[in-house]
């Protein structure tokens, strides 16, 4: 993806996801969880990816510790999700 639709893409994960997520964080919105989950889900699938498709030009570790934190971040909130019910 290039031009106006990868910069949506990038502000969506980068910015917009995770303000949302604090704000649902902060407020125990029963959806928070879920938004959480599935923002973490793309990030594994994309370390899922690039560990096949770009290994020889990144390596291992570039890719295998993004992939390690994000399944540790994945199982503690999936673990927590009954904080977010109130």
């Amino acid at each position: 993806m290039y031009g106006i639709v990868a910069s949506l893409i990038v502000l969506l994960l980068d910015v917009v996801a995770p303000i949302t997520f604090l704000f649902a964080l902060w407020n125990r919105k029963t959806w928070a969880a879920s938004l959480a989950l599935s923002y973490i889900a793309v990030f594994i699938l994309n370390s899922t990816v690039a560990f096949f498709a770009v290994r020889e030009q990144l390596g291992l570790l570039p890719i295998l510790i993004p992939l390690l934190v994000n399944v540790v971040f994945f199982i503690i909130i999936y673990r927590s999700r009954s904080y977010f019910m109130q």
